[in-house]
């Protein structure tokens, strides 16, 4: 009942001696959602605000090469702007962050404002070019593990969404080359990993002539 009516779709009256009377604000629940909507939209659009100071990128969006599809369920938070306790050790965009959900249900040490999470998020709002595992940690200094997960937080609130680096396809195949080869040896990349990758080349050039035809 407390979070009904923080949202502001059930209201109270005051009975006497501790007891209160709920009701559905607007008499029905169709108008208590859409005094709930209104209330909601209204909070968005004046907390927003807040990523107009930290936004530096020079392209609002990038363009996909391919869409995603595995994207997570939508997960994401509305709460009034509230001052920062003289004590915490947030600031307000951490705090704005813990509010939309982006550092999850129990933030903990992520609400810092020196957490990873937020120097993360810092970097995405300034940032032209999307953000790859392994420059985030060589700029951040943390493990690329974590940081997956955090952009996957991220991602539930619709914020930020993944797309494939194309630009880094090089990269990526000759960081996983060398990790091969440090782990099981030039033996190994002669005699396995070349013929595998070449036989399937080869078989989706095969399929893809097949279909022509």
């Amino acid at each position: 009942m407390t979070r009904l009516v923080q949202s502001g779709i059930i209201g109270y009256t005051n009975e006497g001696k501790g007891w209160r009377r709920y009701y559905l604000r607007g008499g029905a629940l169709s108008k208590a959602v859409e005094i709930f909507a209104s209330q909601a939209g209204i909070i968005v659009s004046q907390r927003l605000e807040l990523i107009d100071e930290h936004w530096g990128r020079e392209n609002p969006r990038l363009v996909l090469e391919l869409p995603e599809n595995d994207r997570p369920p939508l997960t994401i938070g509305v709460v009034d702007h509230r001052p920062i306790a003289p004590e915490s050790e947030e600031n307000i965009l951490s705090q704005w962050m813990g509010d939309f959900g982006l550092l999850g249900e129990r933030p903990g040490k992520e609400i810092k404002a020196d957490s990873i999470s937020v120097r993360l998020f810092e970097l995405l709002l300034s940032r032209d070019a999307p953000l790859s595992l392994d420059e985030a940690a060589e700029i951040l200094g943390g493990q690329k593990a974590r940081i997956g997960r955090i952009l996957e937080r991220f991602r539930s609130s619709g914020m930020v969404e993944r797309v494939p680096r194309t630009d880094r396809l090089s990269v990526a195949l000759w960081n996983a080359m060398t990790a091969q080869h440090q782990r099981r040896g030039e033996d190994w990349m002669l005699k396995r990993w070349f013929p595998e990758n070449l036989k399937r080349q080869t078989t989706i050039k095969t399929t893809h002539g097949s279909e022509k035809r």
